[in-house]
């Protein structure tokens, strides 16, 4: 799940756990970590639900009772039934029976004399798996399309110009030129304070636009490297904030895809962090806005910009699908 797409999430199917945020921010008491595992936990389980209810469509288009022990070769058609119900998302029709016909497909000979069956249950196991995995193996298409796009950047700040990002409407492999600049905008990969404007690589790549499979309770998107990046900072801080000293030491000693460690950050940094610092007692803050700033300008191509988001619903693929239909 991307954390563009957290704030809206909850709101329509879970509204338990929205509730609870929202009364753990009026208190400002915060959630406990007993809290917090439960919501996970809760959610979770949501989203494996919905997995089953996606699994026994796809035995009933393939005509079989989940009570079957299927072949191998039924297996495959099943699960092949799955995953194009899962990349519909919440737009799945699990009732049209046309989709079936939509899984001819050549099938590997199994061995008549060494017979493999599946029960329902292995099956749920093996889409257990597939809902784990599917976001870390759509990610190397969002790779692909970041390093595309770096190679746009010239100056290595994480932006390239829109011109240039339109320019490449040609390119068979990205639609850019559908991406309206209300649209940019509203996703904060705009940047609009220089003489041109500009196009933030790490903000376009979280966008709703690259997400896939949006079903009720999450959606599929291009994973956050920036948060790889505040988890290493979180297990070696191990506190909500950390001297600007040390925590300047601590990201210059961080890796990326882009960035190679150890390094000497530029000298606006530096000072900015301590900035930070002196406006909250003397610590920095690592889940405030304004670190998340600096992360930005400290690994441009992988942190977004932070933008303050007026209406949750704007971060969805399905708002954004709409808008393109309408």
């Amino acid at each position: 799940v991307s954390e563009v797409h957290e704030v809206s999430i909850l709101q329509d199917k879970a509204p338990a756990l929205v509730e609870s945020l929202l009364e753990a921010r009026l208190s400002n008491h915060g959630l406990a970590l007993t809290d917090v595992v439960a919501m996970i936990g809760a959610l979770e389980r949501l989203i494996f639900d919905e997995s089953l209810a996606l699994l026994q469509a796809s035995y009933t288009f393939n005509g079989f009772s989940t009570s079957d022990a299927i072949a191998q070769r039924s297996a495959h058609d099943v699960l092949t039934s799955y995953l194009l119900l899962f990349q519909l998302g919440s737009k799945a029709n699990l009732t049209d029976s046309r989709l079936h016909h939509a899984l001819k497909a050549n099938r590997d000979r199994m061995n008549p004399f060494v017979p493999v069956e599946y029960t329902f249950e292995d099956m749920f196991e093996i889409v257990e798996e597939l809902t784990h995995g599917y976001g870390k193996w759509q990610n190397t298409e969002c790779m692909q399309m970041k390093g595309d796009l770096i190679e746009l950047d010239t100056n290595g700040d994480g932006r390239i110009p829109l011109n240039y990002f339109y320019g490449q409407q040609d390119n068979t492999k990205y639609q850019f030129s559908d991406e309206s600049v209300h649209y940019l905008q509203q996703i904060g990969a705009l940047d609009e304070s220089g003489w041109e404007k500009q196009v933030r690589i790490a903000n376009y790549l979280q966008g709703p636009s690259n997400c896939i499979a949006s079903s009720s309770y999450y959606s599929i998107c291009c994973l956050s490297e920036c948060e790889v990046l505040l988890n290493e900072l979180e297990a070696k801080v191990q506190a909500p904030a950390a001297d600007p000293t040390h925590l300047l030491d601590l990201v210059g000693h961080l890796s990326s895809a882009t960035v190679d460690a150890p390094r000497v950050f530029p000298e606006s940094l530096a000072p900015r962090l301590q900035d930070i610092a002196d406006h909250n007692e003397g610590q920095v803050p690592l889940h405030g806005r304004l670190f998340a700033e600096w992360m930005h300008y400290a690994f441009p191509h992988e942190c977004p910009y932070p933008k303050v988001v007026q209406e949750a619903k704007t971060l969805t693929p399905e708002h954004w699908a709409q808008k393109k239909m309408s």
